[in-house]
C-alpha cells in the first residue's frame, strides 16, 4: 500500500492583497478622505500632490486644491508608479502632466514649476529614456 505525499507548497500570497492590488489597477481612482466626506479622484485628473507637513495638497484639473490629512508618502503608495513620479521630497507629479524638464526643475502643463531633487533626478532621467 503506497502513501500519498502532499506536494510542497510555494509561498502563498494572501488573496486579500492580490484582490486589493487588482482592484486598485482596475478602478483608477484615488480615495481621499476629508472632514466633509470623501473624494474619488480619477488618476488622470490629478496633476500633482504637494507635501505640507503631515498634510498633502492635491491639485487636480477639475477641483480647487484639496487638503488631505495624509502625508505625501501615503499617496505615493496608493498611486500607480507607472503614472506618478516623486521628483522631490515635497512633490509627486503625474507623468502625463510633464511639459518641460530643466536642470533643477520641471514645468507642468498647467505652468506650475516644481523643483527636482538631486536624488530623484536620476529616476526622472531613467523615465525619460523610456518615453
Amino acid at each position: 500500500m503506497s502513501t500519498l505525499k502532499a506536494p510542497k507548497l510555494k509561498k502563498i500570497i494572501p488573496i486579500n492583497s492580490v484582490l486589493k492590488s487588482n482592484l486598485r489597477s482596475i478602478q483608477k481612482k484615488l480615495k481621499v478622505a476629508v472632514s466633509e466626506g470623501t473624494y474619488l479622484l480619477d488618476y488622470f485628473d490629478i496633476i500633482r500632490i504637494q507635501a505640507s507637513g503631515n498634510y498633502s495638497i492635491i491639485y487636480t484639473k477639475n477641483e480647487e486644491p484639496i487638503i488631505a490629512s495624509k502625508p505625501l508618502k501615503y499617496f505615493e503608495s496608493q498611486l500607480p508608479k507607472e503614472q506618478f513620479i516623486r521628483i522631490h521630497s515635497g512633490h509627486l507629479v503625474s507623468i502625463n502632466q510633464l511639459y518641460f524638464i530643466h536642470k533643477k526643475e520641471v514645468t507642468l502643463k498647467d505652468s506650475t514649476v516644481c523643483p527636482i531633487s538631486r536624488s530623484n533626478k536620476v529616476s526622472l532621467k531613467v523615465l525619460m529614456d523610456f518615453m
